[in-house]
């Protein structure tokens, strides 16, 4: 009669373990601010703000669920993949209104080849012990948030860069040269000119913004030198090489 009372007692403590009502909200993404493709593929500094909104405590041994995605782009990044979601099992209990941090970093092999603006997802549940069922409460719309980051290639390039690049129209002209060389380009912004000779000695550093820029070559020795233009973020507009006569 005992041992059959403590099953009972038991069965009691469960179900009403089982029934609480947790309204858990995934708060905020206050990292990144943006993501950067590397030679490997993209490292994302995650920190992301969970909440307990609902009127019942999430207790040491429930589990907490959460996946990190990109939403509008083709790659998508799925963290730690497309159809799973990391587990944390809080050691300890929090009750209404608390918040649960967490900092990590996620290390991807994609990677973008022109930088755009991009949308980044948190999603976080909670399954209650002894179910299966995420967050048995009505409010589910609170569990996911997003922000959106810009997503640079590995050049830093600004989003749209590569496209303002590809319709700029440069001319270096004349070549050979014999006094004056003009550097002519499309290309409004900021701008580095940077001329070397055969050694790969820098004989000439223009930083400017300007569309036309002239290069005095009349102290430079007579042979081939190369040039390369780019932009202030390091990207190429034009490169190649020129003959002082």
């Amino acid at each position: 009669m005992k041992k059959l009372l403590l099953i009972a007692t038991a069965l009691v403590s469960f179900s009403a373990f089982a029934q609480r009502n947790i309204d858990w909200a995934t708060t905020a993404i206050i990292k990144p601010d943006s993501m950067r493709t590397t030679s490997t593929g993209t490292t994302i500094q995650l920190s992301f703000e969970m909440k307990n909104l609902g009127p019942d405590t999430v207790k040491p041994g429930d589990t907490i669920l959460w996946q990190f995605s990109t939403t509008n782009t083709n790659p998508r990044i799925y963290y730690p993949g497309q159809n799973s979601l990391s587990i944390i099992i809080p050691s300890r209990s929090y009750a209404p209104m608390d918040t649960m941090l967490v900092n990590t970093s996620l290390s991807t092999t994609v990677g973008v080849s022109q930088s755009f603006n991009v949308t980044i997802q948190v999603l976080s549940l909670v399954l209650n012990t002894g179910s299966i069922t995420p967050e048995p409460t009505a409010n589910t719309l609170n569990n996911s948030k997003t922000k959106s980051v810009v997503w640079y290639n590995q050049q830093g390039w600004n989003v749209g860069l590569s496209e303002e690049i590809s319709k700029a129209i440069t001319s270096v002209y004349p070549n050979p040269v014999s006094d004056k060389l003009y550097f002519e380009t499309t290309y409004e912004k900021a701008k580095n000119i940077t001329v070397v000779d055969l050694a790969g000695k820098v004989v000439a550093n223009i930083n400017t913004a300007e569309m036309n820029t002239e290069l005095d070559v009349t102290s430079f020795a007579k042979g081939l030198y190369f040039y390369e233009i780019k932009t202030e973020e390091g990207a190429t507009i034009k490169s190649g090489k020129f003959n002082v006569q």
